[in-house]
């Protein structure tokens, strides 16, 4: 069963069209945003959304309003507005309870303000409001559930397998759920990749040093 459209979140179909309308291949863009290709073909077909510093990064390259890349600009729905909230596990909880476990939840997550605001690129000032116990609109949980995934409002027992009301989950959530972890996942290998990719010389460099050769050159094959 195809998958409802949405009514508002980053729009891969919008993605595309800007891709197509510079003419760039999909390999060009993922290149230029330094992500895997496989990960932009996942924005492109809806099956997972770039973070909001990833969607400003592409209008840059994109040279296009990042509201382009949105079905429907922000300020089309109030701020409070469920239908902001694109994880689906946060969907099935009402708006009154994810707002009242928000700063548990941050606080739980034992990440300093600087870094929160840094990731989610809010204020400072207002990353400390919500650690205060202010109320956050749906954006800003659904930010927050998007840089950290389950460690923020997490369930107790680390599983999110029904809805708030107790229903199940179908097949097509239960994918979305299993994508967006995917999507995590890779963004997990892409830092690790380049913290490699950094001190693989390095460490290179160290093992000739212990092993007394200047060169690579200077290994002879008996």
């Amino acid at each position: 069963m195809a998958r409802p459209p949405r009514i508002t979140g980053f729009s891969g179909s919008n993605l595309r069209r800007a891709r197509k309308d510079k003419r760039w291949s999909q390999a060009e863009l993922s290149q230029a945003l330094g992500v895997h290709r496989a990960t932009l073909v996942r924005w492109e077909q809806d099956q997972s959304d770039p973070q909001p510093r990833q969607a400003e990064e592409i209008a840059r390259v994109l040279e296009c309003d990042v509201q382009l890349l949105y079905e429907v600009p922000a300020e089309g729905l109030p701020a409070d507005d469920p239908r902001h909230l694109t994880d689906v596990a946060l969907k099935g909880m009402s708006v009154q309870k994810l707002q009242s476990m928000c700063a548990d939840a941050l606080r739980r997550l034992g990440v300093p303000a600087e870094e929160l605001a840094e990731v989610t690129s809010l204020p400072l000032d207002r990353v400390r409001q919500l650690l205060d116990g202010e109320k956050p609109t749906m954006i800003e949980v659904q930010l927050f559930r998007t840089a950290y995934g389950q460690r923020f409002l997490a369930s107790p027992s680390g599983h999110s397998a029904s809805h708030g009301d107790g229903h199940l989950f179908t097949a097509d959530e239960k994918m979305d759920v299993v994508l967006q972890r995917l999507a995590r996942l890779e963004q997990r290998l892409e830092r690790l990749d380049r913290q490699l990719s950094q001190g693989f010389p390095r460490l290179l460099e160290q093992l000739m040093l212990r092993l007394e050769i200047d060169s690579p050159e200077r290994v002879s094959v008996s």
